[in-house]
């Protein structure tokens, strides 16, 4: 059993080890990723404000998601790109 998960944000791959995988993807993306396009405006995923785009590694296509309410441990494998992601893209 593995004691990490694997995260693909923006085309960079992140090791997630431990508790800090129960936190909120909003959170991570804020604190720890510097991603600040994404806000946590009302934390109960209905503003939209936290929106992000996911795909799973059997997922042809990203699907948008709230970042506010999803925990990190629910996305291993997943690949995310933000705003800024969008933005480095254009």
């Amino acid at each position: 059993m593995r004691d990490h998960i694997l995260i693909n944000i923006n085309g960079t791959t992140h090791r997630i080890e431990g508790d800090a995988s129960f936190q909120t993807l909003a959170n991570y993306l804020r604190q720890d990723v510097a991603a600040t396009g994404t806000k946590t405006v009302c934390e109960e995923g209905d503003c939209g404000a936290c929106t992000v785009l996911t795909r799973r590694s059997a997922d042809v296509d990203y699907r948008p998601v709230n970042s506010c309410i999803l925990n990190l441990a629910q996305l291993d494998g997943s690949s995310i790109v933000t705003v800024e992601g969008l933005r480095a893209s254009a």
